[in-house]
C-alpha cells in the first residue's frame, strides 16, 4: 500500500471512531493510526490559513474535529514532524501556530510516510490494509480472516474495533457471508456486494474512474464501454443524477461513496 492511501485509511479510522467510546481494544492496538488520522484531519481543516493567532480557538476548533484538548498537543508534533505546522510558544504557552500545509497536493503522503515511521502494530497495519482492500471490493468472510495473518485473539480484536466503527460489516449474500466496508457504499449493501461479485475486475476501475473525474456523463464513452456500468445503474448501486446545464439535461454517474 502506498503512504497516500494509508493517510487516507487513517483519517478514515479517525473519522469513524471518535463517536465510540474509549475501550481498551481501540485505545491500546490503534493509536499510532488515530494519531496520524487526527493529524491528517486538521491539517486538512487548517490548508489555506496562514496562521492562527490564537490557541484557544484551535482548542476549540479541534474538538469538534474529535481531538480533545489533552489530544491536541501530540497531534501538533506530529504535524511539526512532517513540517505541516511550526508552533511558537513562549513559557510553555502556544502563542501562534505557523500553518504550512501544501496547497496543490494532498498532503497524505507525508501523513502516511509518518505513520509507518511510528512503528504500527501488526494489528493496526492488517487493520489499514483491510480497511483499503474493502474500499475496492467486498471480500468473502473466511477469505478476509486467512488473509489477515494475525492470531485468533488479533483477528477477533481488528474485528470488535473496525465494527464499532463500522469500519467493516458482513452481510449474507446468497448463503455466503461477505465482509465489506459501509464507507464504499450508500444504502442497502446487497445490491452493491452482488454487482462487485459478478464483476471483480472492473469494480475498483469503475469506482476510481467515477472518483478520478468526479462523476461522468451517462453518455461517455468511459461509461458505455463496459457492462459493469450499465448494471450498476440497473441495480442501484449508482444513481444517475439529472444535470441542466447551457447546453440541455444530461444524467451524470457518481462514485457510490459520498
Amino acid at each position: 500500500m502506498d503512504k497516500v492511501q494509508i493517510g487516507l485509511r487513517a483519517q478514515d479510522f479517525h473519522e469513524s471512531l471518535k463517536e465510540t467510546r474509549s475501550f481498551g481494544p481501540k485505545e491500546a492496538h490503534f493509536s499510532k493510526t488515530l494519531l496520524v488520522g487526527k493529524a491528517a484531519v486538521l491539517a486538512m481543516h487548517l490548508r489555506g490559513l496562514l496562521y492562527v493567532r490564537e490557541y484557544p480557538p484551535l482548542v476549540y476548533a479541534a474538538a469538534e474535529l474529535g481531538i480533545s484538548g489533552l489530544e491536541l498537543p501530540a497531534v501538533l508534533r506530529e504535524l511539526e514532524v512532517v513540517d505541516f505546522v511550526r508552533v511558537i510558544t513562549s513559557g510553555g504557552i502556544v502563542k501562534r501556530v505557523d500553518i504550512r500545509v501544501p496547497e496543490f497536493r494532498s498532503g497524505y503522503e507525508e501523513l502516511g510516510g509518518r505513520w509507518e515511521d511510528l512503528g504500527p502494530s501488526e494489528i493496526e497495519q492488517a487493520g489499514v490494509d483491510t480497511l483499503q482492500r474493502l474500499m475496492r471490493l467486498p471480500m468473502g468472510e473466511l477469505d478476509l480472516t486467512s488473509s489477515l495473518g494475525l492470531d485468533e485473539n488479533g483477528s477477533s480484536i481488528l474485528r470488535d474495533v473496525m465494527e464499532s466503527g463500522q469500519l467493516l460489516r458482513v452481510q449474507t449474500v446468497a448463503g455466503e457471508r461477505v465482509v465489506y466496508t459501509p464507507l464504499a457504499v450508500d444504502g442497502n449493501p446487497a445490491d452493491y456486494i452482488k454487482w462487485a461479485d459478478r464483476f471483480p475486475s472492473d469494480v475498483p476501475k469503475i469506482l476510481g474512474t467515477l472518483k478520478e473525474h468526479q462523476g461522468l456523463p451517462a453518455k461517455d464513452p468511459l461509461v458505455t464501454a463496459t457492462k459493469a456500468f450499465e448494471a450498476a445503474v440497473v441495480t442501484g448501486v449508482i444513481m444517475p443524477v439529472h444535470v441542466k446545464g447551457a447546453t440541455g439535461e444530461q444524467m451524470f454517474l457518481f462514485a457510490p461513496q459520498g
